[in-house]
């Protein structure tokens, strides 16, 4: 997705790869990977409303969104399972 010029050992970024660079973080920080991340950002059209874009990326957010409480709901029962086996273990001792 980068394609920066090299002076030995150097990297010379252009504007233009900078900003797909931000880009890329940002959607890392959402969540995205960097396939999808390539897909969304090469959809961008200058000098349109970018609609399929930004479709596309609300479509990603939600799937993410959905992915968060999958999880969220999977930690909690996670931790409530922890919390009832370290109740039976430390009854258990006590007990012996």
């Amino acid at each position: 997705m980068l394609s920066p010029h090299r002076q030995g050992q150097l990297r010379i970024y252009n504007a233009g790869d900078r900003t797909r660079l931000k880009l890329i973080l940002r959607g890392k920080r959402l969540g995205l990977d960097l396939q999808e991340s390539s897909e969304i950002i090469a959809m961008y059209n200058p000098g349109t409303n970018n609609q399929k874009q930004l479709k596309a990326l609300l479509a990603k957010i939600g799937e993410k969104k959905i992915q968060l409480v999958r999880q969220q709901e999977d930690l909690d029962a996670m931790f409530e399972d922890l919390k009832l086996w370290e109740k039976n273990c430390t009854e258990a001792l006590s007990n012996a």
